[in-house]
C-alpha cells in the first residue's frame, strides 16, 4: 500500500507562506491542513536544493519537475507518480502509439496515478513549455503554388464496377486560390495532366511549384538536391516554373497544401459524401462546381474570398501560360540491342547502328516516340501499339545489312517470277506485309521450295487460288496443293480447312445407320 501523500499544489502554498509571511510551522500546518511535521521535512528537503526556475527577464518561479525530483527521495509522499514525459513525447512520434496506449501503460506501474484526463492535461502543459519554435512564413503573390493530393477518396460508378476517384489540390500562396481536379488514379500521366489543368485554371504560372516527394514526380527525394523524373522536369521547363520539392518529413514546408486539402476534403468530398455518380463526368462536373462555390466561400477571419484576393493581389504577378500547348510525355530508359533495336511497351524501334550498347531515353507520346541520348534526339518514330513488332528506318541499318536487304528482297522476287507471275504476287505481298522484309524471307523460300515437291505449274495455280481468297501464307499454301485443290474455283466463303482429323465424322458416318467406330 503506498502511503497517503500530499499535492504539488500543496507544496507550493508551504513554500510560498514559508516565503512571503513569518509564519510559524505550525500556522502553515493548520493553513494547509497538513501536520506540522509534513511541513518540516518538505522545507528541509527544499531548502537542500534549488527548486526555483530561472526566466529570461531575470526572475524565477517554481519548477514542478525539481520539486518532484527533490521530493521523490525523501520521507515526503506526493499523492501520485507523475509520468515520465520526455519518454511520453519520444513515443508519441512513432507510428501507432496514442496517448491511450502510454497512459494504460503507465497505469499498470502506478495503478493509484493519475487519470487519463489529468495524464492528457499535463502531456499538454508539458509540451507546450517545451515546443519547438515554428516559422511563421509570409507568402509573396505569384511566388509559389503549393501541390499534393488529398487522403480520402471520392467515389464513381462503371459498368456497374464502383471505383475510387483521387482528388488533386494545388493552392496559390498569397491568396489561397484553389484548384480541385478528380483524376482515376495518381500515376505519371495524371499527375503531370493535373498540373497542366491548375496551371490553365489560373490561367497563369506560379515562379515556383511545391509538391511533396512522390515517385512520379521525384526520382530521389533529398534535403539539398532532389532529382525530378524527366517528365515532371520536361513540363517545369516548358511552363517556366522551379520545382522546389519540400524537404522529406517536414510537411511544415507545405502547410499551405495541408491546410487546403483539408477545406477540399470538408468542402468538396464532404459535401458529396452521400451522392451517387454513375459515371467519372458527372463526378468531375460536380468537383468543379464545388471547387468554385469554395472559392467563393467567405473568408472567416477577414473580409472578402479566395477569388476577390486572387483579382486583387495575385493575378498580376504571376507569369504568363506559354503560346505553345503543353504535350504530355512519358519518359522510358531502355538500352540499345545488338539489331539496332529498343523495345518500348513491347515494340522495337530502329536507332542508328552505331548506338548498340548505349542507355537511352524514350519519350512516348499517343502518336510519336522520340528517342535520345545524352540530351540530343537521335530518332523519331510514328508510335505502334502491334506487340513484339518492330519500326525500322533503313538509313539506320549498316551499309551491309541494306545491301543485304535489298538484294535478298530482289532474289526471292526474281526466283518467284520465273515460277509465275502469281507466286512472283504472293511473295512480293508478304514482303511488303511484314514489318521488316528479313521477317518474311523464310515464309517466301518456303513457298518458292514447293514447286521442288509438286512441281512449277501447280505452284503457280496454287497462288492464284491463294490470291483470289486472300490467304497467301506458306501453311495455306501447302495445304492447297496436299489436297489437289490448286484447280478449284472460290465461291463466297470459300475455306482451306483441315478435314484429316479423327474427330471428324465425315459423309459415310451420316450414310450408315451404325455409328462408327471410333477412331
Amino acid at each position: 500500500m503506498s502511503r497517503e501523500g500530499i499535492g504539488m499544489r500543496k507544496v507550493k502554498e508551504i513554500i510560498r507562506l514559508n516565503e512571503s509571511s513569518k509564519l510559524s510551522q505550525n500556522a502553515i500546518a493548520k493553513s494547509c491542513k497538513v501536520s506540522s511535521s509534513t511541513v518540516g521535512k518538505v522545507l528541509k528537503k527544499l531548502n537542500e536544493k534549488d527548486v526555483k526556475k530561472k526566466l529570461p527577464d531575470g526572475g524565477a518561479v517554481l519548477s514542478e519537475e525539481k520539486i518532484q525530483d527533490a521530493l521523490k527521495d525523501g520521507n515526503v509522499v506526493l499523492k501520485r507518480d507523475m509520468p515520465d514525459l520526455q519518454y511520453i513525447a519520444k513515443e508519441l512520434k512513432r507510428k501507432g502509439v496514442t496517448r491511450l496506449l502510454l497512459w494504460e501503460e503507465y497505469h499498470e506501474q502506478h495503478p493509484e496515478g493519475y487519470s487519463y484526463s489529468q495524464f492528457c492535461y499535463i502531456i499538454h502543459g508539458w509540451k507546450k513549455n517545451h515546443a519547438t519554435p515554428t516559422m511563421r512564413f509570409e507568402h509573396k503573390a505569384g511566388e509559389k503554388m503549393f501541390v499534393d493530393w488529398a487522403g480520402d477518396k471520392l467515389y464513381y460508378m462503371e459498368n456497374g464496377i464502383e471505383k475510387e476517384g483521387h482528388l488533386f489540390v494545388a493552392v496559390l500562396g498569397a491568396s489561397d486560390y484553389t484548384f480541385a481536379g478528380v483524376y482515376p488514379d495518381e500515376k505519371l500521366p495524371h499527375w503531370i495532366q493535373w498540373h497542366v489543368e491548375a496551371y490553365q485554371y489560373f490561367g497563369r504560372v506560379a515562379l515556383m511549384t511545391v509538391p511533396d516527394n512522390p515517385r512520379t514526380g521525384v526520382k530521389t527525394a533529398s534535403k539539398y538536391d532532389p532529382e525530378l523524373t524527366p517528365a515532371y522536369y520536361e513540363m517545369a521547363e516548358h511552363f517556366g516554373t522551379v520545382i522546389m520539392p519540400a524537404r522529406p518529413g517536414k510537411p511544415r514546408d507545405k502547410a499551405k497544401v495541408e491546410n487546403a486539402v483539408l477545406f477540399a476534403e470538408r468542402w468538396i468530398i464532404g459535401a458529396l459524401r452521400n451522392r451517387q455518380f454513375l459515371s467519372f463526368g458527372e463526378l468531375v462536373s460536380e468537383v468543379r462546381k464545388k471547387n468554385e462555390e469554395l472559392n467563393r466561400r467567405p473568408f472567416g477571419k477577414m473580409d472578402g474570398n479566395r477569388e476577390k484576393l486572387f483579382n486583387e493581389i495575385e493575378k498580376q504577378e504571376l507569369k504568363p501560360l506559354p503560346e505553345r500547348e503543353f504535350s504530355i510525355g512519358e519518359w522510358k530508359k531502355s538500352t540499345v540491342h545488338i539489331d539496332y533495336h529498343v523495345q518500348l511497351d513491347n515494340h522495337f524501334y530502329s536507332v542508328y547502328w552505331r548506338n548498340i550498347g548505349k542507355e537511352v531515353e524514350a519519350r512516348l507520346t499517343g502518336t510519336t516516340v522520340e528517342i535520345f541520348l545524352n540530351g540530343e534526339r537521335i530518332a523519331i518514330h510514328k508510335r505502334s501499339y502491334e506487340k513484339n513488332k518492330a519500326t525500322t528506318l533503313k538509313e539506320h541499318m549498316p551499309e551491309p545489312h541494306s545491301m543485304y536487304l535489298a538484294e535478298s528482297s530482289d532474289k526471292l522476287i526474281g526466283d518467284a517470277a520465273i515460277i509465275g507471275p502469281s507466286c512472283q504476287e504472293v511473295v512480293s505481298r508478304i514482303l511488303e506485309k511484314v514489318p521488316r522484309p528479313e521477317m518474311g524471307y523464310r515464309s517466301c523460300l518456303g513457298i518458292i521450295r514447293l514447286a521442288k515437291k509438286y512441281g512449277a505449274e501447280r505452284l503457280e495455280k496454287a497462288c492464284s487460288l491463294a490470291l483470289k481468297i486472300d490467304s497467301f501464307r506458306y501453311r495455306d499454301i501447302d495445304d492447297i496443293l496436299k489436297k489437289n485443290m490448286e484447280n478449284s474455283q472460290p465461291f463466297n466463303g470459300f475455306k482451306i480447312a483441315n478435314f484429316n482429323h479423327c474427330n471428324v465424322r465425315g459423309g459415310k458416318y451420316y450414310s450408315n445407320t451404325r455409328r462408327a467406330s471410333s477412331c
